[in-house]
């Protein structure tokens, strides 16, 4: 990830503001968006071979 990358020379109060502020939240609801897909395509594979 780029940030990882940005973060091994931005080194500073700024840069912990900004993780806390947009990317942890934004690595939270990946997470769970992430699982909700997951179960998304149990059920669809579910639903398909039910159908078939």
């Amino acid at each position: 990830m780029q940030f990882e990358q940005v973060s091994l020379v931005w080194r500073d109060d700024k840069r912990d503001e900004f993780y806390r502020n947009y990317l942890a939240a934004l690595f939270s609801s990946a997470s769970v968006a992430r699982s909700f897909i997951g179960q998304l395509d149990e059920a669809l594979t579910t639903i398909r071979k039910d159908c078939e």
